[in-house]
């Protein structure tokens, strides 16, 4: 027995459950390294992302030149009235 009264068995065996998940720590780090320097892995996993920024960028772009270009025409329209 230690000074807290937990015996050597309980240390060992505690102290091989704190090894035990360090190993799967350290193993699931090396997963995650191989996935970011996985170049195209990244490109799939992001590839809907910047599908979907793209499109959104489009849509706004042209409702944008939309809106300014009925707006020079109603503005023009309206200068020649006068």
């Amino acid at each position: 027995m230690d000074h807290e009264g937990r015996s050597h068995e309980d240390l060992a065996r505690e102290a091989d459950q704190v090894r035990s998940r360090m190993v799967h720590a350290v193993e699931q780090l090396g997963e995650r390294r191989d996935d970011v320097s996985d170049l195209r892995m990244q490109v799939r996993r992001l590839a809907r992302r910047i599908a979907v920024i793209a499109g959104a960028l489009v849509v706004v772009t042209v409702g944008a030149t939309t809106a300014l270009v009925v707006r020079g025409a109603y503005t023009g329209m309206s200068r020649r009235r006068r």
